[in-house]
């Protein structure tokens, strides 16, 4: 199965994987108890899948639920495309550099020239040591450079600022990558649910019809009540 650039590619691929090429629909049904109908609409692209469907899948395959959510793969030395940009680094070590002894001074991300949200917009000043916005953006950012698609990193942002980047000193530090790697397999239920949210914010972003916009209303909602 190769790798691909967006959420929901990643989750029609694996569902392509998963199911009986010669009646994938009916598989699909057997399956999940999701209607036939509605797994060839969303295999024929002209639905986006639901969070039943997201969590069906998750629950028949758990082995999938870490592809479907960060685009990871089983292959250490494939690229994984962060939607649709080829990673910027090979994941490693995170060395923040203080330009002075607190907080309020300027941080950096050593080595890093241009941060992984910059290409969708998102700008400020990079923290650490603390909760608020600079350390969130941190944590966005170390979290898409380990190939943790945008919008997932959207919905993590907050869990892992609070559980990792608050807790480091406000120095010049080191974020190792084991630390990073331990969270993200500490969290993979929560990383689960992270993608159902953010297809349901894509689903909600996407949303022009008032139809489409009650849908997708109902869908954010009903994702927001499963958070673990």
């Amino acid at each position: 199965m190769s790798s691909t650039s967006t959420l929901i590619d990643r989750f029609l691929a694996v569902v392509r994987e998963v199911a009986d090429a010669r009646r994938p629909h009916a598989h699909m049904a057997e399956l999940t108890a999701i209607s036939p109908t509605n797994w060839q609409n969303v295999m024929r692209r002209k639905q986006r899948p639901t969070a039943e469907m997201i969590e069906a899948v998750a629950r028949v395959w758990p082995e999938y639920v870490a592809y479907i959510a960060t685009g990871k793969t089983t292959l250490p030395a494939q690229k994984v495309p962060v939607d649709g940009v080829i990673e910027l680094f090979d994941p490693t070590d995170v060395v923040l550099e203080r330009l002075g002894s607190g907080a309020a001074d300027e941080g950096r991300w050593q080595g890093m020239h241009e941060l992984p949200s910059e290409k969708h917009g998102a700008t400020g000043q990079i923290n650490w040591g603390y909760v608020g916005s600079g350390p969130r953006l941190l944590s966005l950012n170390v979290l898409m450079a380990f190939n943790v698609p945008y919008g997932v990193a959207d919905v993590l942002k907050d869990k892992f600022c609070d559980d990792v980047i608050s807790a480091l000193p406000v120095q010049s530090t080191r974020l190792t990558q084991a630390r990073i790697e331990q969270w993200i397999d500490d969290n993979r239920e929560f990383i689960s649910w992270a993608a159902k949210m953010a297809v349901a914010n894509q689903a909600w972003a996407d949303a022009k019809s008032t139809e489409e916009m009650d849908q997708a209303r109902a869908m954010v909602a009903k994702v927001k009540a499963m958070r673990p």
